[in-house]
């Protein structure tokens, strides 16, 4: 019954991690021919490097309005995101909404 239930619940680990990988991908495509994209000069060019396209634009900022405020007591769920980095990965980041200026 042990092996069972230690089987049974690898599977269900293993299973969720592959479901929150395709989540974190899902905003974001990598660009695979990187010679389409407008080139720049730049000083500093990174010798490897992958570029990342977003997917839909108006969701992400539908999600951006939704993050909760940072010193709100009623704070709630925190927006979490996947943001491509230049190696490739996504990492996950903690959003909050943070007004620095103040309203009149």
């Amino acid at each position: 019954m042990k092996i069972f239930t230690l089987t049974l619940l690898c599977s269900l680990f293993a299973i969720a991690s592959f479901a929150q990988l395709s989540i974190k991908n899902a905003d974001w495509q990598e660009i695979s021919n990187p010679s389409s994209v407008e080139k720049t000069t730049q000083l500093n060019q990174p010798l490897d490097f992958k570029l990342f396209q977003l997917q839909d634009y108006n969701a992400l900022f539908n999600r951006l309005l939704s993050a909760p405020e940072r010193f709100n007591q009623n704070e709630g769920d925190p927006l979490i995101m996947g943001l491509p980095l230049a190696d490739g990965s996504i990492e996950k980041f903690k959003v909050l909404y943070t007004p620095v200026m103040e309203a009149p």
